[in-house]
């Protein structure tokens, strides 16, 4: 075995078998032994994948297989509305905001959603946004839903608390999704409760 592929988890290693033989179910044995050229150009596409994943790379696409599958792909509803989602808020200028939480006290303080440990007690979300602020030492995130807009923080230390919800808005449209992340995001003026 490669050193390459001793660095692999057990289940890394299973994906690897499986993903090979996939790639070889590919293959017409008998197109090949009567040296069919289609089936002998898909021969050195498999042995190179093969020869790939043996030097430990992932082989998600070979040519000549993998372009073979029939029909478009399988949508799931659930990614088709985030993808959506993300066209409206990037059109609304927010593509620099997608997927990060603003973070107090830090610099710069925003931050990938990943930079906080967990997500326990988040609600169920499509997308977060950065707002401009936090109200306390944490981070705070706008997260959006099919459902809703919410105003989410997890106060300091982060690690030792939950995410909280701030406050929610569900919406009816476009245009009523957009008011309440612009409301969300801005800093609260002083003396706005």
């Amino acid at each position: 075995m490669r050193s390459e592929l001793q660095d692999r988890s057990l289940n890394e290693l299973i994906e690897i078998a499986k993903r090979a033989q996939s790639i070889l179910g590919h293959l017409d044995l008998e197109a090949i032994a009567s040296h069919d050229p289609e089936a002998v150009a898909k021969l050195a596409s498999v042995a190179n994948a093969i020869q790939a994943l043996d030097d430990g790379e992932d082989v998600a696409f070979v040519p000549g297989i993998d372009e073979n599958v029939e029909g478009p792909p399988v949508l799931d509803p659930r990614q088709v509305h985030k993808s959506e989602l993300m066209v409206v808020l990037d059109k609304a200028g927010y593509a620099e905001r997608l997927g990060r939480v603003y973070v107090e006290p830090s610099d710069p303080p925003e931050k990938p959603l990943d930079f906080v440990a967990h997500q326990d007690g988040l609600p169920l979300f499509d997308v977060c946004l950065a707002p401009d602020y936090s109200p306390a030492d944490g981070a705070h995130g706008i997260f959006i839903s099919n459902r809703g807009v919410f105003s989410v923080m997890v106060p300091k230390p982060i690690v030792e608390n939950r995410w909280r919800v701030l406050r929610s808005v569900p919406y009816e449209n476009e245009t009523e999704m957009l008011d309440t992340i612009r409301r969300y995001i801005a800093r609260p003026a002083a003396g706005d409760g």
